[in-house]
Order: C-alpha cells, then sequence, then structure tokens
C-alpha cells in the first residue's frame, strides 16, 4: 500500500545508509540513556561520527546528561536540523523546542513527533546513529523498528529480579517485530557471569553527569569500550 506521508520514506533512505545502534529497556530506571550517550561518546573516540538521538519525546533527558543547556541552545536549521556538537558527537532532541514544559503525547501524536524529528534532522557527515528510546515498546519504539529494520538492537536491563521478569516479555516482543537477536546487556552489575555483557555499578556517574569529560573518565565508561567494539563487530 502506498504510504501518503513522505516522513518514512526519507527517514528509512537516511538511517539506512548508515550504522544504526537503538538503545532500548524494559523498565525505565536501568541507565538506558546513560549507556547511550557513553557509547556514543566511546564511537566518537574511536574516530567514528555518531549522532545521539533522544526520542523519548514525552521525558527526554539525554540533554542533562551530556551538559547540554536546552533552556540557551537551540540546533540551527539548513538543510534541516542541525545537530547540536558535545565531544565529538551529534545531538539531535525534542528538548530544545520543549523546554522544561511537558509533552504529554500518546497514540498518534507520538508517532508523528518521532517522524517529524527523524525526517527533519539533517544527516550530513554522520555515519552511526545511536537511538535512545522510551522505555518498553509503546507506540514510539514500535514505530521505530518499523522504521528501521537492519539496526542493531541493545537491550538494558539491572541483574534485578523485576528486570529481568521484565526482559523476557521486552524480548519476546522484540522478537514477534522481527528482531530475534538484540545484544542484552546488564547494567549496574554488582558481578558478572559468563556470557553476560555486563556495565558495573559506579558511583561517580551521578557526580559525573553534565560533564562528557567526567563521564569518560568513568569505570562505566571503560567498559562500555569494550562494548563498542561487539557492537562494531556485529555491525558490520
Amino acid at each position: 500500500m502506498l504510504e501518503v506521508d513522505p516522513r518514512p520514506a526519507r527517514i528509512r533512505a537516511e538511517l539506512g545508509a548508515r550504522k544504526v545502534i537503538i538503545v532500548t529497556g524494559s523498565k525505565g530506571g536501568v541507565g538506558k540513556t546513560t549507556i547511550a550517550a557513553l557509547l556514543s561518546l566511546a564511537l566518537a573516540e574511536r574516530g567514528l561520527r555518531p549522532l545521539l538521538i533522544d526520542l523519548d519525546v514525552t521525558d527526554p533527558n539525554m540533554h542533562v546528561v551530556l551538559g547540554v543547556d536546552v533552556e540557551s541552545q537551540m540546533p540551527g536549521e539548513t538543510k534541516g536540523i542541525s545537530p547540536m556538537k558535545v565531544h565529538g558527537v551529534g545531538f539531535i532532541s525534542i528538548a530544545p523546542y520543549t523546554k522544561a514544559r511537558p509533552a504529554p503525547l500518546r497514540g498518534e501524536d507520538a508517532v508523528n513527533a518521532v517522524r517529524e524529528l527523524l525526517a527533519a534532522t539533517d544527516y550530513t557527515g554522520y555515519d552511526t546513529i545511536v537511538i535512545d528510546t522510551p522505555p518498553g515498546l509503546g507506540d514510539v519504539n514500535l514505530e521505530l523498528l518499523r522504521l528501521v529494520p537492519d539496526a542493531l538492537v541493545v537491550v538494558v536491563t539491572t541483574p534485578s529480579k523485576l528486570s529481568k521478569d521484565s526482559l523476557r516479555r521486552h524480548l519476546q516482543l522484540l522478537a514477534e517485530s522481527g528482531y530475534g537477536d538484540p545484544i542484552v546487556l546488564y547494567n549496574m552489575s554488582r558481578g558478572e557471569r559468563p556470557g553476560e555483557l555486563s556495565i558495573p555499578f559506579d558511583g561517580d556517574l551521578e557526580e559525573a553527569y553534565g560533564d562528557p569529560l567526567k563521564l569518560m573518565e568513568t569505570k562505566a565508561y571503560g567498559k562500555v569500550r569494550g562494548l563498542a567494539e561487539v557492537l562494531l563487530a556485529r555491525l558490520r
């Protein structure tokens, strides 16, 4: 069936020409946004040109992690929305447009916001896209999976029983959506198990939020640098 909305075709063309990593999680509070930020910084350190997109259109907070003052900074607009630059990483978010105001979007409105943000972005010069998503597999994430069927999905969870229970359902939904081989990352781990990818609990992260250089000095960042190697091998 012919799509009347031209935005999905543009999104598929732009993202299909690049490596795309979707960072998702079954629950809030598992550190998904932090992992997406650290991963983007690690990719930039390796010489790639990453674009980090905060796709949580109702409660964006990636700018807090990166130290972007959305009250005073706005993306430029030439051939579309020009990403802001943070320590070698391009950054796109709805936050500069909503400021501190709540954006109670749901259903079709949320999907339209996602389409608009992704279609209006100028991707020129970026070779890798890292997308931080809202928790769970609601309308926004399902739309994203439909638009980017070849993306590598990283599912962030924690070792807690509740998170693992949610993880099981999350992986089932991903498999039903055609993403049967995601990478599962156990964040805030206090001990590694054979075969698991994990990031240790790091009490220094809270103080490092807002300063990319301090983030890159944390133990968590050191582990994420190793994770970047695993992801890039999967993306080749």
